[in-house]
């Protein structure tokens, strides 16, 4: 554990990084293409509804959770932010912007990305400042071809790094888990359980791992969102993959301080713990209606607290 989160880590989480900023992505000449297919897509189905075909079809997606069904005033909606920690710089931009807006996040945490100190102090800043981490295993890959024990030792190895970052870790109500590149197996689920993981995909996808454009990143977010919404975005940076491709993301740290006031105007942001939170909150004052006035059709979920697929389809209080 000492050398992958690296042995001279910055213990001062607020000290300003000194890495230079990157200029700014231009965007690519297939982007016009590529954002008209993905709002297609949108008008065509839904996130939610094909999430949950998805997990209908698919048990390893079963306990899955991809929204909430927030009914009555609540305007709730999750912010996280996967492949964290990045750039030191434009994790400083990300945390500013959050700070600066009031809002709360989850940051899935790549086990891999902080072996260098300058990351993984934009962790400890993250979690001073009142964030939360989630598990996103050891590298930034798709971990559906592991082997039940490759999956269990990566998965454990992101979790202890999270524990030493986040002192409350192993006592958190809910410990959350996103797939790496949204891929599920049934031996992933049976191990998540086991260690006691929620997971999590989400309905909102801005594209912004391809999209440069910043306004129509912004543009797409705020006019898709829901309350129970879950935001997935991508934490700025510029490197390059094993496989040689080249990752520049910088411009995500322009859409957040423009993104997060926006969604404010509409919504409560804040992590994903407090939008289940609000969630549970919500359940548990329905049943407790209907059972003060005698209405034995809405049950309790069979489920634990940490599955939500059964979640979904809770009828509504009677009328």
């Amino acid at each position: 554990m000492a050398a992958l989160i690296g042995a001279e880590a910055v213990d001062n989480a607020t000290t300003e990084a000194t890495v230079e900023a990157h200029a700014a992505a231009q965007p690519k000449s297939s982007e016009p293409f590529m954002r008209g297919l993905w709002s297609a897509a949108h008008r065509i189905v839904s996130p939610r509804t094909l999430l949950g075909a998805v997990q209908y079809a698919s048990p390893a997606y079963s306990d899955c959770v991809s929204h909430f069904d927030l009914r009555g005033a609540s305007r709730r909606v999750a912010v996280t932010i996967d492949d964290a920690p990045s750039d030191a710089a434009l994790m400083h931009r990300t945390l500013d912007a959050l700070r600066d807006a009031g809002v709360t996040a989850t940051f899935f945490v790549v086990a891999n990305f902080c072996r260098d100190a300058e990351r993984l102090a934009t962790l400890r800043r993250a979690v001073a400042e009142g964030h939360e981490l989630g598990n996103h295993m050891c590298d930034d890959a798709s971990s559906q071809s592991m082997s039940e024990s490759e999956f269990r030792g990566a998965l454990a190895l992101c979790d202890e790094l999270i524990a030493s970052l986040d002192a409350s870790w192993r006592s958190r109500p809910f410990r959350w888990f996103r797939p790496p590149q949204g891929y599920m197996a049934s031996h992933m689920k049976r191990a998540l359980a086991e260690f006691g993981y929620s997971c999590a995909l989400a309905d909102i996808f801005p594209l912004d791992t391809e999209v440069r454009s910043v306004d129509w990143l912004v543009d797409f977010v705020a006019s898709k969102t829901q309350p129970g919404s879950i935001i997935l975005l991508h934490a700025p940076d510029v490197r390059e993959t094993d496989r040689g491709k080249k990752h520049e993301r910088q411009n995500n740290a322009d859409v957040f301080p423009k993104l997060f006031p926006r969604l404010r105007e509409s919504f409560e942001l804040g992590s994903l713990s407090d939008l289940a939170a609000e969630h549970e909150s919500i359940l548990e004052a329905e049943l407790s209606a209907a059972a003060s006035a005698g209405n034995e059709s809405l049950d309790a979920p069979a489920a634990p607290r940490s599955t939500f697929a059964s979640w979904f389809s809770a009828p509504a209080p009677a009328s």
